[in-house]
């Protein structure tokens, strides 16, 4: 029996031609021992030109034909025929491997499983010389891997094996093109198959392990893929990602991977910020320190980020994975804290321009979202130690943060009326030193007034005083609950003398009397009782003082 598919004859005997196509495996088998002895005694005599006469011919006229039978026939024989030239199969390999993988997306899933079965063969024998044909092959796994039928998905399993030996065998092997295969690898990262995830993931694993691989140099393009993965709903596959993120933590202090800190660092702060998944924010919080760790003075420009992460972190309970995030976010806290403090005492150029490079917008803006509302008992640590930051950058880096002061400070004044003691006072002490601020004192054009009667003061101070009194006068319950203990907590902080005289130079030219007479006696009643202006009220029984002849009248 002749196939007759194109118009060349067939080369292959009518007996076996019959049994290779037939529907039995087992007849087929029989079929491939004897294509086998054919090409093995061609090879004996040197006929090569008959050895690929068959080859050609079962790769165009069988495994590329329309009928199903004749396609599993071929591809049997193309194994048969890669397993009888042994070292030799290289020199027909263009023949042997692409209507092979041509197979795997026929939808005859006997076919794909056969594909599988005879790739496996022709791998076996070709070894590191099919690397050539990597990609398509990769290519043509993952989609397998994720196959509806089982016996497929068996079947790609075990050729997936043999290619990965194969990989590790010749991983300096000039054929496998890494930055081709991570292209592969970045159309495939997002994929949401469990299946194809465990295949991407077991294939970076295998890579990571090879030292002629350097994998770690292209993790930036996988990382946010990675951390995808971190969310599968399949357990196993979530350890096998975590291991893998785990391995790659350990290799970026790597001296080639410094470009890449800052692309990580951007990807790591986006899953940083998962609330839904406390195992993701934790490996993410893994990351961010080991990259503040490894970019040190640099990490300053990523503030903004880091601080919008890191700050929720601190009003979290005391569940297992939500303590460890807070106490990781704390160190990370710290180390931004201190290399604040470091660069702050250093004038070079290098340092200021590194300074510079801040974001100092949307830093204010990352911290001022935390003070912009109301605290409560889930969020107060957040405040509080947003609040911390201001005052540490106001008294740290002076000239940049008081740039930005007109976006802040009304937010500031507004925190007043805030439930927590704790982060009324770190708001009061914030706004005392920017209304002494030196800085603003020299670079703001200050009311003659002002300047003649609080030289030590600048615009701020009078702003801070009018407005605190405006907030008492439209908040009576703040006036009356907390508006002595807010004033006495300023006269710690500012001198009581000055604060009297600003109010008692905005109260004169008050309208609302009835807001006016209700100041006089908070006013009063807090210089006359409070041990923090008992400085002022000796100040006032010797008339040593201006404010003791402002006040004797």
């Amino acid at each position: 029996m002749s196939v007759t598919i194109s118009n060349v004859p067939d080369p292959l005997p009518p007996a076996v031609t019959k049994l290779l196509i037939d529907k039995l495996y087992e007849k087929r088998k029989t079929a491939a021992l004897d294509v086998e002895k054919i090409i093995k005694d061609n090879l004996s005599s040197g006929n090569h030109s008959e050895i690929s006469k068959i080859v050609k011919y079962l790769s165009n006229n069988y495994v590329l034909s329309q009928n199903q039978n004749n396609k599993k026939g071929g591809l049997i024989g193309l194994a048969a025929c890669a397993i009888a030239l042994g070292k030799e199969a290289v020199k027909y390999r263009n023949d042997l491997v692409p209507s092979v993988l041509a197979c795997f997306s026929d939808p005859d899933s006997r076919v794909r499983y056969y594909a599988c079965e005879s790739l496996y063969n022709i791998v076996k024998v070709l070894r590191g010389n099919v690397l050539i044909y990597f990609n398509e092959i990769f290519d043509g796994l993952c989609k397998l891997c994720c196959d509806m039928d089982l016996n497929v998905r068996n079947g790609a399993e075990l050729l997936d094996r043999l290619l990965k030996d194969t990989v590790t065998e010749n991983s300096s092997n000039e054929k496998f093109d890494i930055i081709v295969f991570m292209q592969l690898l970045r159309e495939r990262i997002y994929v949401k198959n469990s299946f194809v995830r465990q295949f991407l993931v077991s294939w970076l694993k295998v890579l990571d392990s090879e030292p002629n691989i350097n994998i770690i140099l292209h993790i930036s393009d996988l990382l946010d893929g990675l951390f995808q993965i971190l969310d599968d709903s399949n357990s196993e596959i979530k350890k096998m990602c975590e291991s893998l993120l785990g391995d790659f933590l350990k290799e970026i202090s790597n001296p080639q991977m410094k470009s890449k800190y800052e692309l990580m660092i951007n990807i790591i702060l986006i899953h940083c910020g998962n609330v839904n998944d406390d195992s993701i924010q934790m490996t993410a919080m893994m990351w961010l320190k080991e990259l503040i760790h490894l970019l040190n003075e640099e990490a300053v420009f990523f503030m903004p980020g880091i601080l919008n992460v890191v700050l929720p972190c601190f009003s979290y309970g005391d569940e297992s994975l939500k303590k460890n995030i807070k106490e990781l976010s704390k160190v990370i806290n710290s180390k931004l804290w201190s290399l604040i403090e470091k660069l702050s005492q250093e004038k070079s150029e290098e340092k200021i321009a590194l300074l510079k490079k801040i974001a100092v917008d949307k830093l204010i803006e990352t911290l001022s979202r935390f003070t912009i509302t109301p605290s409560d008992i889930n969020t107060v640590t957040t405040t509080i130690e947003s609040l911390r930051w201001l005052l540490h950058l106001v008294y740290k880096l002076p000239q940049f943060i008081l740039s930005q002061i007109d976006n802040f400070f009304h937010i500031l004044i507004a925190f007043l009326s805030d439930s927590s003691k704790e982060a009324i006072e770190l708001d009061l002490k914030i706004l005392a030193v920017i209304s002494s601020s030196k800085l603003l004192i020299d670079t703001n054009n200050q009311n003659e007034s002002l300047t003649a009667n609080f030289p030590n003061y600048n615009k701020y101070f009078s702003l801070f005083m009018t407005e605190l009194l405006d907030l008492f006068r439209k908040d009576q319950n703040l006036r009356y609950e907390k508006g002595s203990s807010i004033i006495k907590t300023l006269c710690i902080l500012i001198n009581p003398e000055d604060i009297f005289r600003m109010f008692a130079e905005i109260l004169s030219t008050e309208k609302d009397s009835e807001f006016a007479i209700s100041m006089v006696d908070i006013l009063n009643s807090i210089l006359l009782t409070s041990c923090e202006c008992f400085d002022l009220r000796n100040s006032l029984k010797d008339f040593n003082t201006q404010v003791s002849f402002i006040f004797s009248f």
